[in-house]
């Protein structure tokens, strides 16, 4: 497929959205086709596509390379990373297949830059994107030195050559970025504070967005940062939840076999849940969702099952107000956070002190992050 061919989709304001995604100038009076002649050159050009997809990470790269020689068909496990080759402008799904394509003209520059340079580069670049994705998730805000504790799993290099590492990546593709305390006018910061740092934090940009920078922090309070292996970075980054997590496990199972729902529909539905709890809804109001939009509860013995299922998922996700430990595992220094079972579900459940409320219409974006809206994702899988 033509990346030209794609970009004439697009009306001129999303074009100059593109034009300020790349940080590029000058097209205040540029004509529709200029902007895409200018955007298909940019991209295509072998610096551009060197600096980018040097970015991607091992399976993003993986995908890219299957997509190179026929459009695959997205399955849950390459969901995320397809979503992020979408999202970095290097393919596209089509309209009527659902196929993932990727551009011709990037392609035919990528064939020439594929070289050992390029690899020792991705191979770094690429990692630290594992772990950046990771950060933005589960911390939202973290100190350089915890990042670096997990970039030095997979590469044996000092903090100072990890943040020359972080400077390449461009600011669209890592949503984040380095602040020094002195930028955050907390010079002063209290030493046994987990957020302390020698030298700044990584801060992601969606804080700002939404401006929940201090609502996030509050949140998170003195609690500790959880540090994943990098099993599972992988598998929290590729599959956007726990997969081999028992809780999750036998709601899928349960899924499966109660409502008769594919491997697809109950691994989407596993995201969703995730990804709910992970972005601050209540139990309440995960609960709502599923039975208003998903399943079709017939009786009360049917719903506390239901119910008990989906709570034991909601305890063992790890959520950014805990800095990515599950609640559970925060059980003895904050009882609060945990809904134990046994407990009835009623229609105003105690609620997080810093809970976010959010409802989901059919043209809003699916709560699980495919970047589709509701109804052409998850919504499909109304009972």
């Amino acid at each position: 497929m033509k990346l030209r061919t794609y970009l004439n989709t697009f009306t001129k304001d999303e074009l100059i959205d593109v034009y300020r995604k790349l940080e590029l100038s000058g097209y205040s009076k540029c004509k529709k086709a200029e902007l895409i002649d200018h955007i298909v050159t940019y991209l295509s050009d072998e610096k551009t596509v060197r600096t980018r997809l040097t970015c991607l990470t091992k399976d993003q790269l993986s995908i890219y390379q299957k997509a190179m020689k026929q459009p695959i068909s997205p399955s849950i496990r390459v969901a995320n990373s397809v979503a992020h080759l979408t999202d970095q402008l290097v393919g596209c799904l089509d309209d009527y297949t659902n196929d993932f394509y990727v551009f011709d003209e990037i392609v035919q520059t990528f064939h020439s830059v594929y070289d050992d340079e390029f690899k020792y580069e991705q191979k770094r670049k690429g990692w630290l994107m594992d772990c950046i994705q990771f950060a933005i998730k589960y911390y939202g805000l973290v100190p350089v030195e915890v990042l670096h504790k997990l970039y030095k799993q997979m590469i044996d290099e000092d903090v100072f050559e990890m943040m020359y590492v972080f400077n390449e990546i461009p600011i669209d593709i890592a949503r984040c970025g380095f602040f020094a305390f002195n930028e955050l006018g907390a010079s002063d910061w209290d030493k046994n504070d987990p957020l302390y740092s020698d030298i700044g934090l990584i801060i992601s940009y969606e804080l700002f967005e939404f401006n929940i920078v201090s609502q996030t922090l509050n949140g998170q309070g003195m609690k500790p940062f959880y540090i994943p292996s990098v099993k599972e970075i992988n598998e929290l980054d590729n599959y956007g939840y726990e997969i081999n997590s028992p809780q999750y496990r036998s709601l899928k199972n349960y899924l499966a076999k109660e409502y008769d729902m594919n491997d697809f529909e109950t691994q989407r539905l596993c995201v969703t849940i995730w990804d709910m709890n992970n972005n601050s809804y209540s139990f309440g109001e995960i609960i709502s969702f599923l039975t208003e939009h998903v399943v079709e509860l017939e009786d009360t013995k049917q719903a506390d099952i239901f119910i008990n299922y989906v709570m034991q998922a909601y305890n063992n996700t790890r959520v950014i107000y805990n800095r990515g430990y599950k609640p559970t595992e925060l059980r003895s220094q904050s009882d609060s956070n945990v809904i134990r079972a046994g407990r009835k579900y009623s229609s105003n459940p105690d609620k997080h002190p810093e809970t976010i409320h959010r409802r989901v219409n059919q043209d809003d974006l699916c709560p699980c992050g495919s970047g589709k809206p509701y109804d052409q994702c998850c919504g499909k899988y109304k009972s």
